[in-house]
């Protein structure tokens, strides 16, 4: 009985500790770069360099790891490279499907499967091309670029690239390791042809640094950018600039031409005002500015020849007749009473 409750106890102890202990997870930096090699071809079918470049990085994860993160440029002197990742692939068959996302001014390849874990050696190999890769400066044109990188968390046992510009002349030859605009030359560089660069670390790269290799060039092989690589470069950034404004304007346009014009034909449309009913012009003239003026007498003269009540007579007046004379009289028992304003009497005559 006591040897049944001892096992009893060891069982409960032991699954226990099972159930509480932590599950194992992937460590994203628990591994090491063992060899980092770079091939550059550097070519003139973009006037402001075309960088084609092949990256085979071999690595040795110490545990379970999904895969690998890589950092690849957007921007080489605050301009656009127009960054294509071209291919990535695994030649020890580890997973190679990727997703990105920007960050510092860089595109991340996160490189692997969210399913499926690796371990022990494995090999990747990334192919990209960018642009506008060369620095011009009054005496010569200059390549400079970070072979690995500075922004991985792991060392680098051995890291070397090859660069070759076909057809091109080189004239200048300069490597440095270590963080970021260090001055380390833990490096070899060399030419090998005319056309062709290699380069290599003499000793193992903590995290964060990187090779750097500087190349220099004479002048006219590149030329420097021109308002249609500016537009090119800043394209996303006009279309989001000009594109609402002009989208706007198109559909307020559009909605003018189908429902706010005038209806053709139709012309300026001009008020007429009539006078109240029941009132005369006096009684008006009054009732706007509480006085009785000349204006609403003539009014009223006006309204009565209107109403018939009375006439207004012209008559031709001076040598040559050009003069003009108004005389009015009232109308009554179908005759006219011809008045003047300075007698009292009224002269008649028929209507």
């Amino acid at each position: 009985m006591k040897l049944l409750i001892k096992l009893t106890a060891v069982v409960f102890i032991s699954s226990w500790i099972l159930l509480a202990a932590p599950p194992v997870r992937a460590d994203v930096n628990d591994f090491v770069i063992t060899d980092f090699k770079a091939d550059y071809v550097l070519t003139a079918d973009d006037s402001q360099g075309l960088l084609k470049v092949q990256e085979e990085i071999d690595v040795v994860f110490s545990d379970n790891n999904h895969g690998i993160l890589r950092a690849i440029p957007k921007k080489y002197k605050d301009h656009s490279v127009r960054l294509k990742i071209r291919q990535v692939s695994s030649r020890s068959g580890a997973p190679s499907q990727y997703t990105t996302y920007s960050e510092n001014d860089n595109l991340v390849l996160k490189i692997g499967d969210p399913n499926q874990t690796v371990t022990g050696a494995q090999s990747y190999t990334i192919i990209y091309t960018a642009e506008n890769v060369v620095t011009f400066y009054d005496g010569h044109d200059e390549f400079y670029w970070d072979v690995n990188g500075d922004q991985w968390e792991q060392p680098f046992s051995k890291t070397s690239a090859t660069f070759a510009m076909p057809g091109g002349v080189i004239n200048k030859l300069d490597c440095f390791t270590g963080s970021f605009d260090a001055t380390t030359q833990n490096c070899n560089i060399d030419s090998t042809a005319g056309d062709t660069v290699k380069t290599s670390t003499t000793q193992e790269l903590k995290p964060n640094e990187t090779l750097t290799m500087v190349i220099g060039m004479p002048k006219g092989i590149f030329h420097p950018a021109g308002l249609s690589d500016w537009l090119n470069d800043n394209q996303s950034r006009l279309v989001a600039i000009f594109a609402p404004p002009l989208l706007i304007g198109g559909w307020a346009y559009l909605r003018w031409r189908k429902h706010g014009r005038d209806i053709e034909g139709r012309g300026v449309i001009v008020p007429e005002y009539g006078p109240p009913d029941k009132l005369t012009p006096a009684e008006v003239g009054i009732i706007a500015d509480y006085r009785l003026d000349n204006k609403d007498i003539s009014a009223t003269i006006i309204d009565l020849a209107i109403r018939k009540y009375i006439k207004i007579i012209e008559t031709k007046t001076g040598l040559l007749k050009r003069g003009k004379k108004y005389e009015t009289g009232y109308v009554g028992n179908n005759r006219i009473h011809h008045c003047s304003w300075n007698d009292e009497k009224c002269s008649s005559a028929s209507s």
